[in-house]
C-alpha cells in the first residue's frame, strides 16, 4: 500500500519558523539602521535625540532579541522532537518550493543547519541523479 507523498513535514514547519524569525531579526537591523540615519539628518538630530533618547535603541534591541531567542526556541524544539527531513516521498509542489528556497537563500539554509536545506544534486525529470552522467548517458 503507498502513502500518499507528504506536501510538509514537521521538519518543514520547524524549518520555516526558524527561517522567518531570521528574516524578521534582519529587517528590524535594516530598520533600525533606516531610523538611526533619518535621525542623523542635519537639521533633525537634535530634535530627533531628544524625543527618542537612548528608548528606541531599547526597543529595537529588545525586538531583535525576542526574535532570535525565538529562533532558538524552535531550534531547541526540533532537536527535541527530532526532527530531521523525511525519506518519505514528497509532492511535486513541496520539492519545487524548496528547490525555489534554496535557489535564493540555500548557502543560508547550509550554514545554520536549517533542515529546509537541500544538498545540491542533478535532476533528470522527477528522477534525482547524484552525480554527472558520462558522455551524455544518464
Amino acid at each position: 500500500m503507498s502513502r500518499k507523498p507528504a506536501a510538509v513535514s514537521l521538519s518543514d514547519i520547524l524549518g520555516l519558523s526558524r527561517l522567518v524569525c531570521e528574516a524578521a531579526d534582519g529587517v528590524t537591523g535594516i530598520v533600525e539602521q533606516v531610523h538611526n540615519s533619518i535621525l542623523a539628518t542635519p537639521g533633525i538630530a537634535p530634535i530627533g535625540q531628544r524625543v527618542t533618547g537612548g528608548v528606541t535603541q531599547l526597543v529595537y534591541r529588545d525586538v531583535r532579541g525576542t526574535f532570535r531567542l525565538t529562533g532558538k526556541g524552535i531550534s531547541a524544539a526540533a532537536a527535541l522532537l527530532d526532527a530531521k527531513p523525511d525519506d518519505q516521498p514528497t509532492s511535486r509542489g513541496r520539492e519545487v518550493a524548496l528547490a525555489a528556497l534554496n535557489g535564493v537563500v540555500g548557502d543560508h539554509l547550509a550554514s545554520t543547519g536549517n533542515p529546509l536545506a537541500l544538498p545540491m544534486r542533478f535532476r533528470r525529470g522527477a528522477q534525482a541523479r547524484q552525480g554527472l552522467a558520462r558522455r551524455g548517458v544518464p
